[in-house]
């Protein structure tokens, strides 16, 4: 069922290494969300899914911090705990 108000235009996803885990628990540099190419309600991965739009990437932190980068630099960021 499709609840009013319910976007699945979603173009971010979860973190799978992330997933279940609590925040006080894993590194604070760890890439917890991040953007994807496709479109999607509740999506979780890893790099694979990562969009490689060329005017940067968003990928946010589990310290809190959210920034833009080049998509081949997200690669290179920390995604495992």
């Amino acid at each position: 069922a499709r609840f009013p108000g319910v976007t699945t235009n979603t173009v971010f996803a979860l973190n799978v290494e992330a997933a279940g885990r609590s925040l006080t628990n894993i590194p604070p540099d760890l890439v917890v969300f991040f953007e994807t190419d496709s479109h999607g309600l509740n999506q979780s991965g890893g790099q694979e899914l990562l969009s490689k739009k060329v005017s940067g990437v968003a990928v946010a932190f589990a310290d809190g911090r959210a920034l833009l980068v080049d998509p081949v630099e997200a690669q290179k960021l920390r995604w495992v705990p």
